[in-house]
């Protein structure tokens, strides 16, 4: 931009702006290659579309569920292919010409500069005409959102309000939302009523500080989030901000230049977020806390303090806190740690009320009926419906998600919901066909674990290879239980059990029959199962733990918790008593006891090792009275596993079955009855090796990949991971 000398006003000023190259681009991705990435936690187009903005400053126009557009400023066409294809490659660690994805630019035609004014003849200026009335102000559009969170563009967000953006400049649009508006926003919100109601203390108090000037009471004071992931933060924060500057009580005026890459930041709203440095860190926190605190003058400041949650009463963190009190007023401060037990969060809440003004807000996480309401309004939000059955899968596919002990809220519910509609335009137009409604077989691969929705439990146990023993005494167990059910007269027993035995010997997939048994009887309400490894229920920080497993419990009500590896939560000795996991026990059995007739708990692991676990609390063997023991499988079960795993794909010939079976009968029977020895877990590992191998062999042919060959397996066991475990060369196994 050039400017001649001389001041605004005076005649003979010329102005003039240079042309810009303005750049349009589309980029694009495979849909099965997006399919195949189900398990991030966002779609592949909204993870592009974000580091465009943040990276390259571009705009993002339109996207759906396998592509973007926009538009770049300042690069010709060359070097904006260029920058979206290293920064896709670099996205996801692929290659710059990996097929997978497609990037194409233009360039649009460039703005036309602003006519330089003329100078003005010396002449009688003529009659001024008289001013105009000012136009009534846009109305501001509102933000999309379903249940008070903001909607991916994806799913209807960024369109429906950006007609009505582009009418008005973006400072009048920041400056345009009432406190009405933003309080309708946050009233919409599903839960977080902590969060509701210091927003409505804010709008009740605000007349009156301004009114008593007494903004600084209201600025200098500080809160405390004990809030988990994916529970929304950030939109709180962003939220109170807008209402607080919307009352009057703030006045921001952020500017990101300076801020740190590795802050989070939205540029669209005054917030910060920022983790202080652990005490083990090379970093000075004290420093990295004034950092935090200079950076982000004039923003909502959130920082994450979990780390230092048992340093609460040491000199380092008394200093931190004193940053945090010398730059209170000048940013609205927060401070966040997870959701973490009543007790421990008001000694937090007395250690930084001993140098600011602290109000706590602690959310809880959300429920799984929160969570299905969130998903079907996003739904409702592209106008579909779901059948019952396909909606069965939906709530199955979150229970997975919970499982793996990766789950990011309403961030993985969204993901869930984005593949869903994705399976639905797939399936329909591979089908020829177009509705609104989501149906079972149109969805059928949503599931990530084995889900069987059309039989029952008693055929889905029928089914299980060697399992006559464990039926018998699954049936009973829940004989027992039925009895007890309808028989005032006999006390109704602890209904949680204890599963032993070595890797692989059925434990998993028993417990999830048992839940749906109990659930067809009547025993339970919703028949779920709901995994989760031991560890899983200890927390990182003091106060933590108790959350986390009441949480994996409430989650677990009407349903069965299956907890892994149980033993791993008490070992014995002074190191247990030191340790999260007696914590976690302690919970446990608190919550089994109250819902004894609502939930089953089921704890698995080796014998000898759940054998020391019931020492680790007197109440515990006596609230779960049922055992079942898993015996390891034979050679005969062994084969006949992997012949029921190949079945449900793949054809063979007798020789390939042959081969089968000569295998798994040379299996040396001390490795069989060893404890490292994973049972049908190895028999699954060496199942899709074959099959990985096969295909390999079909896809050189360019034929499709229908049946398994004997040389398939023979190049399966070939592998070293086979060989190391079996100790025994390919060529004993007699294949030609």
């Amino acid at each position: 931009m050039q400017f001649a000398a001389g001041r605004p006003g005076i005649k003979g000023m010329v102005f003039r702006m240079d042309k810009q190259i303005r750049v349009k681009f589309h980029v694009s991705f495979q849909p099965g290659w997006v399919l195949a990435r189900r398990d991030a936690s966002a779609l592949p187009v909204d993870q592009t579309a974000s580091r465009i903005v943040e990276k390259l400053e571009g705009e993002i126009i339109r996207s759906n569920l396998t592509e973007c557009e926009g538009v770049l400023t300042g690069k010709d066409a060359s070097e904006a292919e260029k920058a979206l294809n290293q920064l896709i490659a670099d996205t996801f660690d692929i290659s710059v010409d990996d097929a997978c994805f497609a990037v194409a630019v233009e360039v649009l035609p460039a703005e036309e500069a602003p006519a330089e004014p003329e100078t003005p003849k010396a002449e009688t200026p003529a009659e001024p005409a008289k001013p105009e009335a000012p136009a009534a102000p846009a109305e501001p559009a509102k933000p999309a959102t379903v249940g008070g969170f903001p909607l991916p563009s994806s799913l209807g967000g960024a369109q429906q309000q950006s007609a009505a953006a582009k009418k008005q400049p973006e400072a009048q649009q920041a400056s345009a939302e009432t406190p009405e508006a933003v309080m309708a926003e946050i009233e919409a919100l599903i839960g977080a009523e902590p969060f509701k109601e210091i927003c409505r203390e804010a709008v009740s108090i605000a007349p009156r500080l301004k009114e008593n000037d007494m903004l600084e009471a209201f600025t200098r004071r500080c809160y405390l989030f004990a809030v988990n992931d994916g529970c929304g933060l950030t939109h709180y924060l962003e939220l109170y901000a807008k209402l607080i500057e919307a009352l009057g009580l703030f006045n921001f005026h952020p500017s990101n230049s300076g801020l740190p890459i590795s802050f989070r930041t939205d540029k669209k709203a005054p917030v910060v977020e920022a983790q202080l440095p652990p005490p083990d860190s090379d970093q000075n926190p004290e420093a990295a806390m004034k950092n935090i605190l200079q950076q982000g003058k004039n923003y909502v400041v959130c920082i994450d303090i979990s780390a230092w949650m048992s340093k609460i009463t040491s000199p380092v963190f008394r200093s931190i806190l004193r940053q945090a009190e010398l730059s209170a007023g000048e940013s609205i401060i927060c401070f966040r740690v997870p959701f973490i037990e009543h007790t421990v969060l008001h000694n937090l809440h007395k250690a930084l009320n001993d140098q600011l003004f602290i109000r706590d807000v602690a959310i809880v996480p959300f429920e799984c009926a929160e969570l299905e309401t969130y998903g079907r309004k996003l739904l409702e939000n592209k106008s579909f419906t779901v059948e019952d059955a396909a909606w069965e899968l939906f709530k199955l596919r979150l229970h997975d998600e919970k499982n793996d002990g990766r789950f990011y809220g309403f961030h993985t519910v969204r993901k869930v919901v984005l593949e869903m509609l994705y399976m639905k335009q797939l399936f329909d137009v591979q089908n020829g066909i177009s509705d609104k409604v989501i149906k079972a077989e149109e969805i059928k691969d949503l599931c990530i674990s084995e889900h069987s929705i059309e039989k029952t439990g008693e055929e889905m146990l029928a089914d299980l290879v060697g399992m006559e023993a464990i039926s018998d005494q699954v049936h009973t167990v829940i004989g027992q239980i039925l009895a007890a059910l309808e028989n005032d007269k006999l006390e109704m027993p602890c209904i949680h059990m204890r599963f032993l035995g070595n890797p692989g010997t059925g434990k998993t997939t028993v417990a999830r029959i048992i839940g749906k048994l109990l659930a067809e009887k009547g025993v339970l309400r919703v028949g779920a199962f709901i995994e989760r490894n031991s560890r899983e229920l200890c927390g990182r920080y003091i106060g933590e733990t108790a959350p986390l497993t009441a949480a994996a419990c409430r989650d677990a009500y009407g349903s069965v918790l299956f907890i892994d590896e149980a033993y791993s939560l008490y070992r014995g000795g002074d190191a247990s008593k030191r340790d999260y996991g007696l914590e976690a026990i302690d919970t446990l059995i608190a919550e089994m006891e109250n819902h004894r007739s609502d939930m089953v708990v089921i704890m698995a692991g080796y014998t000898d090792d759940m054998e020391t676990l019931m020492g680790a609390n007197a109440g515990l063997r006596s609230r779960m009275p049922f055992e079942i023991r898993f015996p390891n499988y034979t050679k005969e079960q062994l084969a006949e596993i992997f012949l029921r795993m190949a079945s449900k794909s793949f054809t063979w010939n007798e020789d390939f079955e042959q081969a089968i079976r000569d295998y798994f009968m040379k299996l040396d029977q001390a490795m069989i009855d060893s404890k490292e020895f994973s049972n049908a877990r190895f028999v699954r590992n060496l199942y899709e090796r074959t099959w990985g191998k096969a295909v390999l062999r079909c896809q050189m042919a360019s034929q499709p990949c229908k049946e398994l060959r004997t040389e398939d397996f023979a190049l399966a066991v070939s592998d070293s991971d086979f060989q190391n475990i079996i100790g025994k060369p390919a060529r004993t196994l007699g294949f030609s």
